[in-house]
C-alpha cells in the first residue's frame, strides 16, 4: 500500500488529494476507491505504508 505525499493528477486526469491511498497492481498504482478506477505510475511522489 502507498500513500501520494502531494495532490496530483491521475493517468485519467482526476485530481486526487495528498495522503490517498493506493495499491500496486501490475507495476501501476491503482487508487483505493470503490466509485472510480483511477490509476497513477508509481513515482517519488508515493511512499511506502
Amino acid at each position: 500500500m502507498y500513500r501520494n505525499k502531494t495532490d496530483l493528477t491521475s493517468i485519467e486526469g482526476i485530481e486526487v488529494d495528498a495522503g490517498s491511498l493506493w495499491k500496486l497492481e501490475n507495476d501501476i498504482l491503482v487508487l483505493v476507491d470503490e466509485d472510480q478506477y483511477v490509476t497513477h505510475l508509481l513515482t517519488e511522489d508515493f511512499v511506502k505504508e
